[in-house]
């Protein structure tokens, strides 16, 4: 177990990490931000303050996607770029197909059960949709299925539902809640719970998880309200984990992501910082550095891959890197 006080494992590497500067958006203050994953033709989807949700497939080129009179609350692209999914505050999810620019951009609602989508998340290569709620609900739905199906309750946790995170490959599910709590389960719907109290009861705010390197069969980094990180990995998922980063109380995780490979990982904050730590299969954690993003408010969304990384600024923009 590494425990580290107030800030990042480790001594800084010489192999500082870079950010490359690709977009800069006006989007307005945002509730919610998602990327795709590279090479993808869209740039960014936003969720507004106002709870309305617009695509940008160029800094200069956003639409509002019709809604009707409901707020959405969070948004996620799957593996292609080509679907795009939010959530409502209605306990609605909503589908739009993004990959052809001549097709209309019209919504296909998903029924939850009336409490508020606070996440949602495309997994199994675009098949199957989760979502959490605030009541502590997981939904899911099959994409192959028709479109007017009500989703399957999976589980029903305590507390909030504030982030889910999936492995396709080996089918694992991993749900947060605002209590500290974290599950793992199949995507089928059966369940362990993994931890509780994830740094001093502080609330689950990201979680990002991934196949990991070499030996590894799992990873799993989780982040919490007091900006503390911690990693489970391999045959340790279930065990004490690695305390990457103490929560100080000044800014709140707010996203995480494994780069290609499942590693580095790249930590998002409330505060704006972005830290990046390269995880091996075997011994310690090691800190490469900061990614220097410049005057930012909020790290708002990685992209899937973790080669992208949303970060909001003052008046209502949007600045979209490249991480490398």
């Amino acid at each position: 177990m590494i425990v580290v006080i107030g800030g990042l494992v480790g001594g800084l590497s010489p192999n500082a990490p870079s950010a490359t500067l690709i977009a800069t958006v006006a989007t307005g203050p945002t509730r919610a931000i998602a990327l795709p994953p590279y090479g993808t033709r869209n740039l960014l989807a936003a969720v507004g303050t106002d709870g309305d949700l617009r695509l940008w497939r160029s800094p200069e080129d956003p639409v509002t996607l019709d809604t009707g009179s409901t707020r959405m609350s969070s948004a996620a692209f799957d593996a292609t770029g080509s679907l795009l999914v939010a959530g409502a505050a209605d306990g609605t999810v909503r589908l739009w197909s993004v990959d052809d620019p001549g097709a209309p951009l019209r919504g296909t609602v998903l029924a939850g059960r009336g409490s508020a989508i606070n996440t949602v998340a495309v997994v199994d290569g675009g098949t199957r949709i989760t979502a959490g709620s605030a009541d502590g609900t997981v939904y899911a739905w099959d994409t192959r299925k028709p479109a007017t199906q009500r989703g399957e309750v999976l589980e029903k946790y305590p507390g909030q539902v504030t982030a889910i995170a999936a492995i396709t490959d080996s089918g694992l599910l991993f749900t947060g809640n605002d209590r500290g709590q974290v599950w793992a389960g199949l995507q089928s719907g059966s369940d362990a719970e993994v931890w509780s109290g994830s740094a001093a009861g502080a609330g689950v705010t990201a979680l990002a998880a991934g196949p990991g390197a070499r030996s590894r069969a799992a990873t799993l980094a989780v982040g919490d309200a007091t900006g503390g990180v911690q990693l489970r990995s391999g045959r340790t998922l279930f065990q004490e984990p690695q305390t990457l980063v103490r929560g100080t109380g000044r800014g709140a995780v707010t996203a995480l992501a494994f780069g290609p490979g499942g590693t580095p990982l790249y930590i998002g904050t409330a505060t704006g910082s972005v830290q990046v730590v390269r995880v091996p299969a075997h011994g310690p954690a090691e800190r490469l550095g900061p990614v220097r993003t410049g005057t930012a408010i909020a790290v708002r969304a990685f992209s899937p891959d973790g080669t992208r990384v949303a970060v909001e600024s003052v008046a209502g923009t949007v600045r979209v890197f490249a991480l490398g």
